[in-house]
């Protein structure tokens, strides 16, 4: 029979040959346990987004302002829902002005037998010489479908803020929500 495929090898061969099948499990361990560590590793990493690079202008350019981002207004004072001094001061000397209040809404009332069906949002109880909202009636069916199931139970024990113009009645500072 030619070829010994069955027989021993001796020799220096012979002892290359078991180390390298005594080795290359080992390695195709480590292979497999280092490519699993870095797998783990990089799902633990918070993934990092990169950044836009900056544009810098050319020397001579003038530099134009960063537009606000769409959908805020610019950054302004938010004043108090109870601060009643301010926003009657507001409401007295600054006719037209729009202004940020924040507060919580403690107390609300849809009077539908009055003149104009209002509802009141009132920030204090009682509420007569303290900031008040009010939506009327042309506009109650849209804020109905946006804050389901009404306005009244919707924003009552809320913390809110509402844009727009301070009126004063009966020196009560409101502003009409549309």
């Amino acid at each position: 029979m030619a070829g010994n495929h069955g027989a021993p090898v001796s020799g220096a061969l012979g002892r290359a040959l078991g180390v390298a099948r005594w080795l290359i499990p080992l390695g195709l361990l480590f292979l497999v346990t280092s490519a699993v560590s870095c797998a783990i590793l990089e799902a633990s990493q918070p993934s990092s987004q990169v950044e836009p690079p900056q544009l810098v202008p050319e020397a001579g350019e003038p530099s134009l302002p960063q537009p606000e981002p769409p959908g805020l207004p610019p950054a302004e004072e938010v004043f108090r829902a109870l601060d009643t001094e301010a926003l009657l001061d507001i409401g007295y000397n600054e006719p037209g002005r729009i202004v940020t209040v924040e507060g919580t809404v403690v107390r609300t009332f849809y009077a539908e037998e009055s003149k104009g069906e209002p509802t009141f949002l009132d920030f204090h109880d009682p509420y007569p010489g303290w900031f008040m909202c009010v939506i009327w009636e042309e506009d109650r069916d849209s804020f109905v479908e946006i804050f389901p199931p009404s306005p009244e139970s919707y924003f009552r024990d809320k913390t809110v803020r509402v844009r727009g113009e301070i009126s004063i009645y009966q020196v009560t500072p409101e502003i009409e929500l549309t």
